[in-house]
């Protein structure tokens, strides 16, 4: 267990909130709520009575009903959005139990502007190396957050990241986290990249970068010059069967501004290149399933895979988030 239980027979059962908006430039930090709970099987009311009548449960409500209560809160720079808990090695050949954590779109209102938005901080992935080491009372977001990208000279690069994730050992030759990016109202086409946690540098290695051309208002889809696509997951997967763990991810098209770009979205894989890999060169991309066959609304936002028929060859199930229902990529449109 991460975390261990006190006594909460005297605490309100007050879990807070995971993310919110600072009250402007002068207080921009985001707040990341550490919670744990005793898990219970019914919903219940507040005053411990089931929310459902279950003949299977005859005893009390309060029995069953999960207690919240807050471990603590973690004052960041930044708006926290997705976390994952991934196992860092620490430098010493053993793995910590860490906390990967991406921001985007750090807003906040100015009015009299137009647009009336202004930004207090830039997209970013950031991590906490070991969790155990956490002191609540003394947390430093300077100090105890780590910032994993854009830290080289220039313009920052990193868009929308969603949910990012420490890559198992031998998919990269170095640990590395993968960062699936992008969504349709951000300014700048999504992107699919790993950074190399060996190299103190933090190294890009791009493994997909979409194009925008913002110039040319409404094209037609697959145009190579105006091909946005935007990551939300990805999973590792031997595609090939040449050994080597292969990304396996889902994309969309879909834009509203600045120019209008058509609903597209597929399932695609990106061939693992082993020991050829270099930083500035994106892998070989294999689209399983989108285009005319899936009348360019194959799968786009999320994906998992799943055994169905027990022949030990996994079957990916994906979500149709822009047109429909969740499907099985390979069958009829829903």
């Amino acid at each position: 267990m991460m975390w261990t239980l006190p006594d909460i027979s005297n605490n309100n059962n007050i879990f807070g909130k995971l993310s919110r908006f600072g009250g402007g430039l002068a207080e921009p930090i985001g707040k990341l709520a550490i919670g744990a709970a005793v898990i219970g099987l019914l919903a219940c009311t507040g005053n411990g009575e089931h929310d459902n009548d279950f003949n299977s449960f005859a005893a009390s409500g309060s029995a069953y009903c999960p207690q919240l209560y807050q471990k603590g809160v973690l004052g960041l720079d930044f708006n926290p959005a997705y976390l994952h808990v991934d196992a860092y090695d620490d430098g010493s050949g053993r793995r910590r139990d860490g906390l990967t954590i991406t921001s985007f779109y750090n807003a906040f209102v100015v009015p009299g502007q137009n647009p009336p938005i202004d930004f207090f901080e830039r997209d970013l992935v950031a991590r906490i190396s070991n969790l155990d080491s956490i002191d609540f009372d003394r947390f430093d977001a300077e100090g105890d957050v780590e910032e994993l990208t854009d830290l080289a000279p220039g313009l920052p690069k990193t868009v929308w990241p969603n949910e990012v994730v420490r890559a198992p050992d031998g998919v990269f030759p170095f640990e590395a986290v993968v960062l699936p990016q992008g969504f349709h109202p951000a300014l700048l086409q999504g992107r699919l990249t790993a950074i190399n946690l060996d190299d103190p540098q933090r190294t890009e290695y791009v493994i997909h970068q979409s194009t925008q051309d913002y110039s040319t208002g409404f094209t037609f889809p697959g145009d190579p010059n105006n091909s946005p696509r935007f990551y939300h997951r990805v999973l590792f997967l031997d595609m090939d069967g040449d050994g080597l763990k292969d990304i396996v991810a889902v994309r969309s098209g879909f834009r509203v501004v600045p120019s209008v770009y058509p609903p597209f979205s597929e399932l695609v894989y990106f061939k693992n290149p082993g020991t050829a890999i270099k930083a500035d060169q994106a892998w070989d991309e294999v689209v399983l399933y989108g285009g005319p066959a899936a009348e360019f609304l194959g799968p786009d936002i999320y994906l998992d895979a799943f055994d169905f028929e027990g022949d030990d060859v996994p079957e990916i199930v994906a979500t149709h988030f822009f047109s429909g229902a969740p499907a099985v990529p390979g069958q009829p449109p829903p």
